[in-house]
């Protein structure tokens, strides 16, 4: 929507400087949903620096509109001020959880196998068809030569939205989502020239979507595919009392959400705990305090990821928790004095379908 604003704008002889205005203010508010999502504010705003300097438009509207567009994503900006005043986060959080964990985590990550785990994101590129998507993209940007204002636009798209794909480290599957919205748009404009022969090519791709969509749905429901996880929220739900807490070590934090119990440990994520600057030292801390979690699921061992080299984890955790339980091989731990309802006598079943792969968490 962003870029459809800023090319109709621009097309147009008298361009309405509220839309340049809501394009920019669209594109900033996609940083608020993925930081990796810049490439629709870097099309928008490339582009109309580029009309600026290449068209014969008066230096006062060619000012006017990039000044619209950054008013509209700076509004995005003040709302983001204005509601941490209102909120009141910690010092530093917003900027470190939209900016500065995104560092650190490409730093931690880019120790490990990067070309192994990029790898991952082949298959589904080809088996969704954004493979050819992204071909035929390419061929409609190389045609729009005539064009050069929006040949620009969705150049700066595809490189940013790949960008982001690139650089985002762990790449699992959905990682693929930023580039859907520019194949779309690149394959459309080198389709769309062949009366017969495009919208035939669009159907064709559509077959691989629909049979995927179809043919897995029921393997992808939640209580198909993750009856492990389900199967020890259930054990959970059943034994904690009210007011009692769940922690998940490391991962698997979609155990404690269908549990339905608060989890009073901040980080719920293993890439948060190898890359946050103290998160074991927090983690250790609230062990060792009265307000620890009474459960945990030992969902990973301690020194999993390289963490807890020197074992203080390990000791905290044989120090104040006792086993209370095993559910689909992983162990719960409960507090030592903690009191808790008794076992239930069935299980949901632990088995997950046949060639599936672990979800990321």
């Amino acid at each position: 929507a962003s870029v459809l604003l800023v090319l109709r704008t621009l097309e147009r002889p008298r361009g309405s400087l509220w839309a340049l205005a809501a394009a920019g203010a669209l594109g900033a508010s996609a940083l608020l949903v993925k930081q990796s999502f810049y490439d629709a504010l870097a099309a928008g705003g490339v582009t109309l620096v580029a009309a600026a300097i290449v068209t014969k438009a008066p230096r006062r509207i060619r000012l006017a509109r990039i000044g619209a567009y950054v008013l509209g994503a700076a509004a995005v900006g003040a709302a983001l001020v204005v509601w941490a005043q209102v909120t009141h986060p910690p010092a530093g959080s917003i900027y470190y959880a939209m900016f500065g964990f995104r560092l650190d985590a490409t730093h931690t990550l880019a120790k490990g196998e990067v070309f192994t785990r990029m790898g991952r994101l082949l298959l589904p590129a080809v088996a969704s068809g954004l493979a050819v998507l992204l071909v035929l993209a390419l061929g409609g940007i190389a045609r729009l030569r005539e064009r050069p204002i929006v040949q620009t636009a969705m150049l700066v798209w595809l490189i940013a939205a790949g960008a982001g794909v690139v650089l985002g480290g762990s790449y699992w599957a959905h990682y693929l989502i930023a580039l859907v919205p520019i194949a779309a748009a690149g394959a459309a404009t080198f389709l769309v020239r062949f009366r017969i022969a495009g919208p035939l090519v669009a159907a064709a791709l559509l077959v691989p979507l629909t049979v995927v969509a179809v043919v897995s749905d029921a393997d992808r429901r939640t209580d198909v595919w993750e009856r492990a996880t389900l199967a020890t929220a259930d054990y959970m739900h059943d034994r904690a009392l009210p007011g009692q807490t769940f922690y998940a070590l490391y991962a698997h934090v979609n155990a404690v959400y269908y549990s339905g119990l608060r989890d009073p440990f901040p980080y719920n994520w293993s890439l948060m705990m190898r890359a946050a600057p103290h998160a074991q030292a927090r983690l250790r801390k609230l062990l060792a305090s009265p307000q620890r979690p009474t459960w945990i699921l030992e969902a990973q061992s301690p020194r999993t990821f390289g963490l807890d080299r020197n074992g203080a984890t390990k000791r905290l955790l044989a120090t104040h928790y006792r086993v209370a339980g095993q559910v689909c091989g992983r162990r719960i731990l409960l507090a030592r004095g903690a009191p808790a309802r008794p076992a239930p006598p069935d299980a949901r079943a632990c088995n997950v379908p046949p060639n599936s792969e672990p979800r990321p968490i």
